[in-house]
């Protein structure tokens, strides 16, 4: 992942998957815009995460409640949501079911 992501999500969803990812930076800044739209992002557990932004008509949400370990990767969301959603939370049983599934056919198909 780079230092500086921009997400712009109009009549439509975007899902950033960080759980797996490698930040080459100890900040990470997202741009996250969702007019009639959704911008979810997915951090993994000991991830600092700094939220901040406006949204019209619409919601930004933070769900990451635990505080990181001193020293942790820094994820800063500046959102925008618009008749829209910002969303920042850990990944759920799906996304792990997911990617056990496509790790196991990735190994078979190889």
């Amino acid at each position: 992942v780079p230092a500086r992501l921009e997400s712009k999500a109009i009549f439509g969803e975007i899902k950033i998957e960080l759980q797996d990812a490698t930040l080459h930076s100890r900040v990470t800044v997202i741009d996250a815009r969702a007019v009639f739209g959704s911008v979810v992002i997915l951090v993994p557990e000991g991830v600092e995460v700094q939220m901040t932004g406006s949204a019209i008509f619409g919601n930004r949400d933070c769900q990451i409640t635990q505080a990181a370990p001193p020293g942790a990767p820094v994820v800063q969301v500046r959102s925008r949501a618009i008749f829209g959603e910002v969303l920042v939370r850990h990944p759920g049983w799906k996304e792990g079911v997911r990617n056990v599934v496509e790790a196991h056919l990735d190994r078979h198909h190889s």
